[in-house]
């Protein structure tokens, strides 16, 4: 076999390595508005803030049963930099997506994570210089009126879409531009804000240092909000450097199809026909630009 096809098959498995590793981030991503909902007992920042410590203690586990080392080795201030600003984005995702689950505006939180391609679209046009073609143009030109068919159905601007799609959007393009393995970016991520988030558990009366718990179920489901947000970030840092931008974004697609169908059929949420409309409209879009994109 040539030096060529080696290659070639070598990159080929690594981009399929790499989407299966996006398909199986973007299922459990897709189921934790249940999760969500059995920590109806305390408030979105808690949440999150307990999210946080006990993804950091869960990766520093791992890293160890991993390497065997305890500590991550050092990376470039860069790389930090980068780190940090992933961990700000993704935090604020996080923070959205559990907020759409306390006002029960799941379906319009998967909405919003059919957007998040579209916007990597639009980042990837202005940051990257990628082309714009004219199956892009009509993608972006359905999202808009997606958009205001959701501003009409809802009165007021779809902030949790936007804001959900956005973020998300912006955490993928910072982690295409991350170098450093999954697990030790996920560390450091989390190790970044892990001090903020004790802080705001001590300080601010937290379900964890308050002991308002009505039994031990509670204690182990908000511990749980960290242990479930390791394997997808780490399956999403390993998968997204190892495919396109666009490509991780329509991978993802299977994210906000999830959510849609459980935010209906599990968590029973209701669901206008304006708001079905916009759903389908999206992910039409979506899929139709993944129809014609190439690798």
């Amino acid at each position: 076999m040539s030096a060529t096809a080696e290659l070639w098959q070598s990159q080929r498995a690594k981009r399929r390595d790499g989407v299966v590793a996006l398909v199986a981030a973007a299922t459990i991503w897709g189921c934790f508005p249940v999760y969500w909902r059995f920590l109806s007992f305390t408030n979105s920042i808690d949440i999150l803030s307990n999210r946080i410590m006990w993804s950091f203690a869960v990766g520093m586990v791992l890293h160890r049963i991993v390497s065997g080392a305890f500590v991550p080795r050092s990376v470039p201030m860069r790389q930090v930099l980068l780190l940090l600003a992933s961990a700000l984005v993704l935090s604020t995702n996080w923070c959205i997506s559990i907020y759409a689950v306390e006002v029960n505006r799941v379906v319009e939180g998967g909405i919003g994570m059919f957007f998040a391609p579209i916007f990597q679209l639009i980042i990837g046009r202005v940051l990257f210089k990628e082309s714009f073609n004219s199956t892009k143009v009509i993608v972006v030109f359905i999202s808009v009126i997606t958009g205001v068919m959701l501003i009409y159905d809802l009165n007021a601007v779809p902030y949790i879409a936007i804001g959900m799609g956005l973020s998300f959007a912006t955490y993928a393009t910072i982690k295409k531009m991350v170098s450093v393995p999954a697990l030790q970016g996920f560390i450091i991520e989390t190790g970044l804000l892990f001090l903020p988030a004790v802080a705001y558990v001590t300080l601010n009366g937290s379900r964890l240092t308050s002991g308002g718990f009505q039994n031990i179920s509670e204690l182990l489901l908000l511990a749980g909000a960290g242990a479930i947000a390791a394997p997808p970030l780490i399956l999403y840092g390993f998968g997204a450097q190892r495919v396109s931008l666009s490509t991780s974004g329509m991978m993802l697609n299977l994210i906000p199809i999830i959510n849609i169908a459980v935010g209906v059929l599990v968590l029973q949420e209701a669901i206008s026909p304006l708001r079905g409309l916009s759903a389908i409209l999206v992910s039409v879009a979506v899929l139709f630009y993944s129809y014609r994109r190439g690798e």
